[in-house]
């Protein structure tokens, strides 16, 4: 079991956002499913944006409200000198030790499964699409921590910054 671990470690290390497009893909399917009528380009469209968007999180971090700390440094350094592809690298190999997410957490998964139920109880396809497909993004993150840690990131449980020893190290500290 361990080498099947590892391997899928490494899978969704390499493969973050396409996992994250992919289960965009099919939210539209379900929800096609659910409205055959209704526009599929739309669907899909609103579903993959929606399986993208909680990860801008990960920018306001470094950029707003965690802008000083050590992760978030290094991710501007890496951006600067670099480009955009030294972060992504950066980012993938480093983000599941972020433990203070604001946005991933368990009320928000709550939140949008809540909004998911209304907007279909509603018929309100689109409103469905993105809830669905955000939920399905947090979804998709809790099964990676069990992966990669075996249990919750504690940001889950809206324990910020708790995991300090299995946290991020700055490259300053090696």
């Amino acid at each position: 079991m361990g080498r099947l671990r590892e391997k899928s470690k490494r899978f969704t290390t390499k493969n973050h956002m396409s996992m994250h497009v992919l289960i965009g893909i099919i939210a539209s399917i379900i929800i096609t499913k659910a409205f055959p009528l209704y526009s599929y380009p739309k669907i899909l469209l609103v579903c993959v944006i929606g399986s993208i968007l909680p990860d801008i999180d990960h920018l306001l971090y470094i950029f707003w409200y965690k802008r000083r700390g050590d992760y978030a440094r290094d991710a501007k350094k890496l951006l600067r000198s670099l480009g955009i592809r030294a972060y992504i690298n950066f980012a993938k190999e480093n983000h599941k030790k972020l433990t203070d997410v604001y946005s991933h957490n368990l009320f928000t998964v709550l939140f949008f499964v809540i909004l998911s139920y209304l907007y279909f109880s509603e018929e309100h396809v689109l409103g469905l699409s993105l809830c669905l497909s955000i939920a399905f993004h947090f979804v998709f993150d809790l099964f990676e921590d069990f992966l990669f840690m075996g249990k919750l990131n504690s940001n889950w449980i809206l324990k910020f910054n708790k995991d300090k020893t299995k946290g991020y190290k700055s490259s300053k500290e090696d």
